[in-house]
């Protein structure tokens, strides 16, 4: 029976993940570097929230755009490896 629950982890850990964010993007005055600016904020912050997402997920983003504008999204992908030590 062990044995069986062993071989089987692997595979359940293995399954994508589902994930939805929500953007919430404004024109505001902001500082990040000490010198006030306007400046689009997503969720009122800058940089924007971290999106912990993984491989093979499916990801769902729902943008509300409160800005004077319209604007437009896009996303850079990195790849990050596991190092194994021994």
């Amino acid at each position: 029976m062990y044995s069986f629950v062993a071989l089987w982890l692997p595979f359940v850990s293995a399954v994508a993940a589902s994930t939805c964010y929500t953007f919430e993007l404004t024109w505001e005055t902001h500082a990040p570097d000490g010198f006030e600016r306007e400046m689009i904020l997503i969720n009122g912050q800058f940089p924007g929230p971290l999106l912990d997402i993984q491989q093979d997920d499916w990801v769902e983003i729902t943008v509300v755009n409160k800005m004077p504008f319209n604007t437009t999204l896009h996303a850079h992908g990195k790849h990050a490896r596991t190092l194994l030590r021994n």
